[in-house]
């Protein structure tokens, strides 16, 4: 009995082994992919901010630039604010495919069902000694849920500022035209829209 109890020992003890390695190597894909994720973020955050600057301040000097009478101007300009919208927007979406991959990632729950596995399995001693890894797994899931809010405050508040911004500028646009246009925040001209989208598709 006391061969057959130790080779049960000894087979639970392999299980458990085997358990805590897949365990480890699921946390350390996890945090892999995490990190990389959270960089292709940071990436998306500042190239998104420096198009948002610099698409502003090249709007305002092709405003500065051209005369109220001349139409021809004023068309090259709406032209040239349709591209920037456009480019915009496909950074836009850019960033909203990153955020959503890093939604998948986090959601992915495999290290923590084998946790659970291992939780069965294991002593109250050798649990004690695990448990610190299992803290540092589940603090690094709330320090992700923490920056993914932020990330999408910044992206939310980031598109809605530059949105306002153009809608600003189309205004000033559609009132050299001798048209009577009032901006409010949050509002959106969706004529100069509609006309953006057709010149994209063009």
């Amino acid at each position: 009995m006391g061969c057959i109890s130790s080779k049960s020992k000894m087979t639970n003890q392999q299980k458990v082994d085997s358990q805590i390695i897949k365990m480890h190597s699921e946390f350390d894909i996890q945090n892999i992919k995490i990190k990389r994720l959270q960089r292709a973020i940071q990436t998306q955050i500042d190239q998104l901010e420096a198009l948002q600057t610099d698409q502003i301040q090249s709007a305002r000097r092709n405003l500065a630039e051209n005369k109220p009478e001349s139409a021809e101007n004023n068309l090259k300009l709406k032209a040239i604010f349709c591209t920037q919208i456009s480019s915009l927007q496909k950074q836009n979406l850019q960033l909203q495919k990153v955020l959503n991959d890093l939604r998948v990632a986090q959601g992915t729950t495999a290290f923590l069902d084998v946790s659970k596995d291992v939780n069965s399995l294991l002593s109250d001693e050798v649990m004690t000694a695990q448990n610190d890894k299992l803290q540092e797994i589940l603090r690094l899931s709330t320090e992700v849920e923490k920056k993914q809010a932020v990330i999408d405050t910044l992206y939310q508040g980031g598109t809605q500022d530059i949105q306002y911004e153009m809608d600003i500028l189309m205004a000033e646009i559609a009132r050299e035209n001798g048209e009577n246009v009032v901006v409010e925040q949050g509002q959106h001209i969706e004529d100069q829209r509609q006309e953006c989208e057709v010149m994209v598709i063009l």
